[in-house]
């Protein structure tokens, strides 16, 4: 399943412009991304089934269905992705209200509260409350926990808090050198200071 989820996270980032590698066809990686994460949607179900209480597999698919729709939105397929969200909406949304819910849980939820479309299902509020969590709960020390909280602050409008999570989760990343290039949470971090 991870395999599917990296192959699809590819896909999505060109698309984004985040992976710059010459002329992209937008629908194209939007197409190809959707079939990656479809894959990994099957294996999620799959998971699901056979662990039904597992709140990393309820999480994992909600995330899923909102990253599905978000391509579905790019290929213009409008009832399909409303679909998908509300689906992955509804999910989040009761994983992020259990007690239980571990910090990859967590990640999952406060990310797809804050990048579903349209804006008006997005959940801010529950999206921080999420994200506070799983980095008190990490005692703060993952980078991309960090970063997830940081857009979830300004998902909320808090572009203070935005910035000195950004700031706090760089901190914890080792000094770039010139021979590495710079890992996305490292990028992520980065361009939430700019904004």
């Amino acid at each position: 399943m991870t395999a599917a989820e990296n192959e699809a996270e590819c896909f999505e980032d060109r698309a984004e412009g985040i992976l710059r590698e010459g002329k992209t066809d937008q629908r194209a990686d939007a197409a190809d991304a959707l079939r990656a994460l479809s894959e990994a949607r099957t294996l999620a179900e799959n998971l699901l089934r056979t662990q039904p209480g597992s709140t990393y597999w309820k999480s994992t698919l909600g995330l899923l269905f909102i990253r599905m729709s978000l391509q579905q939105r790019t290929l213009s397929r409008f009832d399909e992705a409303m679909e998908l969200a509300a689906k992955g909406v509804a999910i989040l949304k009761a994983v992020g209200k259990q007690e239980n819910a571990q910090g990859f849980d967590l990640d999952a939820v406060a990310t797809g509260l804050t990048i579903v479309e349209p804006e008006q299902l997005r959940d801010p509020r529950l999206a921080v409350e999420c994200a506070e969590r799983m980095v008190v709960d990490s005692n703060r020390q993952k980078p991309g926990f960090f970063l997830t909280l940081a857009r979830a602050y300004r998902a909320a409008g808090q572009p203070e808090k935005a910035h000195a999570a950004a700031k706090e989760g760089l901190g914890l990343l080792p000094t770039p050198t010139a021979r590495k290039a710079p890992f996305r949470v490292r990028k992520g971090l980065e361009n939430e200071l700019t904004r």
